[in-house]
């Protein structure tokens, strides 16, 4: 059972750790504007009917530690590529609803839906985030999605202090097919509180991400490589790589550590998931 889960835990870290030998796209970069593969008055109106509504707070009221017939689950076992193990208790629903998640010297948050919820090909998933403040050697994931089985993967991920990344990576064949695209380069997002969307529609052969309810871009699947074809459950995590990666550092930046006070914390709002109607 454990292993099992923890295959979710190394999905986003396996395929970083590969990039510098496995097939990929090469990487586009985009500013704050939306790029020419989400132009158009029907790209931009892609969650205008719900872009306006408050996502309702994650409710974790019945999570139990080791227990996955639940609806999520906070993880607590080693990260194979990463400086710091997950852990259960820097996964804190607050009074009010918000959903805390800290990194520091002794462990690394991740949320990740699991048994209770239901894994989907299609529809739209939607978090509601206050960012942290972003650091080199960091990565910041207020959403992917994944399956562990056919490790089909779309991510949302803030890599150091160096912008957005969107990913899709596949693995047809065996074979890891990664499509990245990097947004925000650049620019410091740090403590932002930003609404990320993603919207998948398999028949239809799109990816949609959004922010703040407003495609930033679309994957298709005529221009990849390969596409996604299994249901997916969603997760939302922070952790810092392991420096021994070499490729990791290439990506993220260096890790210099915490110092005993010191940590990151990101604040999860609203979180929703709609099927495609």
């Amino acid at each position: 059972m454990t292993k099992t889960l923890t295959i979710v835990a190394l999905g986003a870290a396996t395929a970083a750790c590969g990039k510098a030998s496995e097939a990929h796209d090469e990487a586009r970069f985009f500013t704050m504007e939306a790029d020419s593969n989400a132009s158009g008055a029907g790209a931009q109106q892609s969650l205008s009917a719900e872009a306006s509504k408050t996502l309702l707070p994650l409710d974790l009221s019945d999570m139990k530690k080791w227990d996955f017939a639940k609806t999520w689950h906070a993880s607590e076992w080693a990260n194979q590529f990463g400086a710091l193990p997950w852990k259960y208790d820097h996964v804190l629903p607050q009074p009010d609803g918000n959903i805390v998640l800290i990194l520091d010297s002794k462990g690394a948050p991740q949320l990740q839906a699991v048994d209770g919820t239901p894994a989907s090909a299609d529809g739209i998933w939607e978090v509601d985030v206050t960012l942290p403040q972003l650091r080199s050697g960091v990565i910041v994931a207020p959403l992917w999605l994944y399956n562990q089985k056919t490790r089909d993967e779309i991510d949302f991920e803030f890599i150091g202090t160096k912008g957005l990344q969107v990913t899709v990576h596949t693995y047809p064949n065996r074979q890891h097919s990664e499509n990245a695209v990097q947004l925000f380069w650049g620019q410091n997002m740090s403590g932002r509180r930003m609404r990320l969307g993603i919207e998948v529609d398999q028949d239809g052969g799109t990816i949609t991400m959004l922010v703040d309810g407003k495609v930033v871009h679309r994957f298709a699947k005529a221009d990849l490589t390969s596409f996604p074809t299994s249901d997916m459950r969603p997760l939302i995590e922070m952790w810092a790589i392991k420096p021994s990666y070499a490729n990791l550092v290439s990506w993220a930046g260096p890790w210099d550590g915490f110092g005993d006070e010191e940590n990151m914390t990101m604040v999860v709002h609203g979180y929703t998931y709609r099927p495609r109607s």
